[in-house]
């Protein structure tokens, strides 16, 4: 599975939306921040989802996710 800022793969968005989708419907607030990272930056979209994004980054945030909650909070 590619993911952002994967080193030496090519990277395949739609599996990672897929499968952080998934990751995060059983609790890993680290997938809820990377669902936000993808739509933040617009990776394998059309265009950013800023909204998507914070929504994602405030769940990552509410379960303790340090990273998420300084995204939230810029």
């Amino acid at each position: 599975m590619g993911v952002p800022n994967g080193r030496g793969c090519e990277c395949d968005y739609q599996r990672a939306i897929e499968f952080s989708n998934q990751a995060a419907s059983l609790g890993s607030s680290k997938s809820y921040y990377r669902l936000g990272t993808i739509y933040e930056q617009g990776f394998g979209l059309h265009s950013p989802n800023l909204d998507l994004a914070l929504e994602y980054y405030q769940k990552a945030a509410n379960m303790g996710h340090e990273k998420a909650l300084r995204s939230w909070m810029n």
